[in-house]
């Protein structure tokens, strides 16, 4: 079996009427201290 690593995540949000309480996730970044691992990816 592989070894296993905790990943941590946030959501990238972008806002673009904070009148209205719009949001739209606009992309992720992903951490992992165990691998030293820092990755983003966006999409709108």
């Amino acid at each position: 079996m592989s070894d296993r690593h905790v990943f941590e995540y946030a959501l990238l949000r972008v806002v673009p009427r904070v009148e209205r309480g719009e949001c739209v996730n606009a992309g992720v970044l992903v951490y992992c201290r165990a691998r030293s691992y820092v990755g983003a990816r966006t999409h709108l």
